[in-house]
């Protein structure tokens, strides 16, 4: 069974990122990769862990990102062919 993590995120949760892949790194086994989604045309900082990670971004764009993240969670299937997705967030 293939198991993917999956963080939709965008520049409020950037702060938290850096927690997030320490913690991943440290405690998390078992997963292929993290799909990290960002919106189209917005830049993600650099990951400075190595945890496998793959960068794809949202064409579905909302003037308010809240309905936006919503529809990335709902739409993760379209973004990784993995058995079972785990959804994870930065905060």
């Amino acid at each position: 069974m293939i198991v993917d993590l999956f963080l939709r995120t965008y520049p409020k949760d950037y702060p938290w990122l850096p927690y997030l892949w320490r913690s991943i790194a440290k405690r998390v086994t078992g997963y292929r990769e993290i799909v990290i989604v960002v919106p189209e045309g917005v830049e993600l900082p650099s990951i400075l862990v190595a945890v496998p990670y793959r960068i794809e971004r949202e064409t579905n764009l909302f003037p308010n990102d809240y309905y936006g993240q919503q529809i990335s969670k709902l739409r993760a299937h379209q973004f990784t062919d993995a058995d079972t997705i785990a959804y994870i967030d930065s905060d």
